[in-house]
């Protein structure tokens, strides 16, 4: 019972530590198994009661999310009802018999010749905030969340070249830095320009419209799906695979160019 506590102590503070946003997703995995219980009439937790719930996801979710799901059910369980699944042997083997096998789909990447037709060729009162953020994606190997961090600050303009700072923002990620020149750096200086002097945020990427940025910032969302946006212009086959990771991935392929 004390090494029960000690667990349990240990897993609120675990979920406490988390940023606002990932506890909450605990606490939804949790109401939703809940909501799930309550549905089909179960009052109780048991390893049936848990393996039939996984059943159930399987039907629509891949074993990497299950996986995913797993973990936050057992934290929650352990914290509000102290229950440990870890110790329901029958779920663990149908979580891992899910997985084996299970290959998730790479996003695909831009090769050197659609990044410059896309650069050079796309209409800049269309796309030059896109043009932009695949600039900084492949020359920084930038994260879509990277990109939707980095402010005015994080860029220092020379007059032919920009550099630019990434800062970490976790512990698992070291800062770096970048530098654009060339064609490319007209392209951002050009951004640069259209930014209103109204603007109060800081975020480097503005909406862009007709030849004009807004004062709002670009959202994490469109940034991700700018990808797809490109590979729509370019008339690309499965648009829907050039996701966020797009140009991170295409980074090697325009390094070995």
């Amino acid at each position: 019972m004390l090494s029960e506590f000690f667990r349990c102590e240990n897993y609120l503070t675990e979920l406490n530590s988390l940023p606002e946003k990932s506890r909450k997703k605990y606490e939804q995995v949790y109401k939703y198994f809940m909501d799930w219980c309550a549905s089909k009439g179960f009052d109780t937790y048991t390893e049936d009661v848990v393996f039939k719930y996984f059943e159930d996801l399987a039907v629509t979710y891949s074993s990497s999310s299950m996986s995913v799901y797993y973990s936050m059910l057992r934290s929650t369980l352990i914290i509000n009802n102290n229950i440990n699944i870890e110790s329901y042997n029958k779920v663990r083997t149908f979580l891992k018999i899910k997985s084996k096998g299970y290959k998730g789909k790479k996003s695909k990447l831009f090769t050197h010749e659609e990044i410059d037709k896309f650069i050079f060729e796309a209409p800049d009162e269309i796309y030059l905030a896109t043009k932009v953020a695949m600039i900084f994606g492949i020359m920084g190997a930038c994260r879509t969340n990277e990109l939707h961090a980095i402010t005015t600050d994080d860029v220092r303009d020379f007059g032919t070249a920009m550099m630019v700072s990434i800062p970490s923002q976790s512990s698992k990620v070291i800062p770096r830095q970048f530098t654009i020149t060339g064609a490319y750096y007209q392209y951002c200086a050009n951004y640069m320009k259209m930014r209103p002097d109204n603007s109060v945020s800081k975020s480097f990427f503005l909406n862009y419209q007709k030849g004009k940025c807004t004062v709002q910032n670009i959202g994490i969302h469109k940034i991700g799906a700018m990808g797809k946006e490109i590979a729509r212009f370019l008339n690309l086959a499965d648009p829907h695979m050039y996701t966020g990771y797009s140009f991170r991935r295409s980074t090697t392929f325009k390094a070995i160019r």
